[in-house]
């Protein structure tokens, strides 16, 4: 679009040079009109001298402060984090005669890779006695074999591997380990949070520890 000629500049130059001297001969009201006429038309020539926000002005500076920018996509609500389930717990039973069984349990996620050996740290209150231990359904069917070792009066190393077999360890049961006393005893045994848990080392990857039972629950 091309700009009109007669900006205010144009029009300074003009009178300096004695362009429009020659209006001399007008009265002063006549001048004062003349000027007013060629200031509108320079106006009305120029489409960006104006303002008002139309569509031949400069952009509208009154727009609303709550108005979203438009190359921004909508903000989205945030979905809520499922907690993930227990894989490693701890399940106790009773056994009669004031003994107790307290079963390492073990689950894995389908995103989870599966141990080939388990080394686990078990703290049993002072009031219960250690009397063995014996590999459930999940360790036999490896082909691993369970080791339990004293490290002193209240904890237990829980050792499930074999150099004779890399099979993987599913899902269930690891080892029972059973003691001599109260329930409510037993009920306080836990798995001490000390990783690495597995071998090899991403099978560790979003392992979940669950709290000690609360109780012990009948033999099923």
């Amino acid at each position: 679009m091309t700009r009109s000629l007669l900006t205010p500049r144009a029009l300074s130059g003009a009178l300096e040079s004695g362009l429009l001297g020659r209006l001399g001969r007008l009265g002063r009201l006549g001048r004062l009109a003349l000027l007013a006429l060629l200031a509108l038309l320079a106006l009305a020539c120029d489409p960006w001298a104006g303002g008002g926000g139309g569509e031949r002005g400069a952009p509208p500076t009154d727009l609303p402060a709550d108005l979203p920018p438009a190359d921004l996509p909508a903000a989205s609500p945030r979905e809520p984090v499922e907690a993930l389930s227990p894989s490693l717990w701890l399940e106790a039973r009773e056994e009669g005669a004031g003994r107790v069984r307290v079963e390492v349990r073990y689950a894995r996620r389908a995103d989870q890779a599966a141990p080939r050996a388990v080394e686990l740290f078990v703290e049993h209150p002072a009031a219960l006695t250690y009397l063995g231990a014996a590999p459930l359904e999940a360790a036999t069917e490896a082909g691993k074999e369970l080791v339990v070792q004293r490290r002193d009066a209240t904890r237990l190393r829980v050792v499930l591997m074999s150099p004779a077999s890399l099979s993987l360890i599913g899902g269930g049961g690891l080892a029972a380990l059973s003691f001599e006393g109260s329930r409510e005893e037993a009920a306080r045994v836990r798995i001490l949070p000390r990783a690495p848990y597995f071998a090899p080392a991403e099978a560790n990857e979003g392992v979940v520890l669950a709290p000690p039972p609360a109780a012990l629950s009948g033999e099923e």
